[in-house]
């Protein structure tokens, strides 16, 4: 049976934030119940105004095809290629899903940047990884599989896999923000570089 990768992480990720002692004291928590989350991210440029794309994430490396797209939900915006969409998975929290098939999706969290809050967010990034496969975490070296680019520091990433899905955490510094994106790739799909190259664009408003 194939299973909802989307829903058993978000699972997972708050069981982890509940119990997790000391760690993300001021991350919100989801309320039972909740309905699909709503569209929540608007374009950054229009062609009445003259702005396109390239005006956020400049320097980074993403095709022209991509839109600017800002949060409504958190302090960033980035660049979207075509085929995904960005919404709010809850306060705090959007999801960035492939439109071809939604069990490929990267979670983003931003926060301010202050020291503390970094080991935090790459201890519990570790857990989770963990805890959506159940198999060995490994500590990502590849460059390739690493945010990279102007303004990003401390990029660290986990990855776990099994026959049907690929999980890897990411956690990195960019100026004022503080990102942690955690991605859920498929074997279908291989997506893990595109969410990689659009978290890279991601800066503070």
């Amino acid at each position: 049976m194939k299973l909802n990768w989307k829903m058993i992480s978000t699972g997972m990720a708050a069981a982890l934030f509940l119990t997790a002692c000391g760690t993300d004291k001021d991350s919100p928590k989801p309320e039972e119940g909740t309905s699909a989350p709503d569209q929540v991210v608007t374009e950054t440029g229009s062609e009445e105004n003259g702005n396109n794309a390239s005006e956020v994430g400049q320097n980074d490396n993403v095709s022209d095809g991509a839109e600017s797209m800002s949060s409504d939900e958190q302090n960033y915006t980035m660049q979207v290629l075509p085929g995904f969409t960005l919404t709010a998975e809850e306060p705090g929290r959007d999801v960035l899903y492939s439109d071809k098939n939604s069990e490929a999706f990267m979670r983003i969290e931003t926060k301010e940047n202050e020291g503390e809050n970094y080991d935090d967010w790459v201890a519990n990034v570790q857990e989770l990884v963990k805890a959506s496969t159940d198999e060995d975490v490994q500590n990502v070296t590849d460059a390739s599989l690493l945010p990279s680019g102007e303004g990003i520091e401390n990029a660290v990433a986990f990855n776990s896999k099994t026959d049907d899905v690929s999980t890897t955490g990411i956690v990195f510094v960019k100026g004022d923000l503080l990102v942690r994106l955690t991605i859920f790739d498929t074997p279908e799909e291989e997506l893990g570089k595109d969410f990689i190259k659009m978290g890279e664009t991601i800066q503070a408003k």
